[in-house]
């Protein structure tokens, strides 16, 4: 899921399509990154909440 600063969610094939143009070229690293963490969190029977910032280009 990923929210926006215009009060609007997106939820999954949408979500990482938008993650894959703010991040330009980062996805995957960003993934890598952030999945391990993610399924450590759930196989402790937590449901894992992660931010991340973006910011504007000009």
């Amino acid at each position: 899921m990923r929210f926006a600063q215009a009060k609007r969610t997106d939820n999954n094939e949408l979500a990482r399509e938008k993650l894959k143009e703010e991040w330009e070229g980062a996805y995957e690293g960003n993934m890598e990154k952030l999945i391990p963490s993610f399924a450590k969190q759930l196989h402790q029977g937590d449901i894992p909440v992660n931010g991340v910032k973006t910011a504007l280009r000009t």
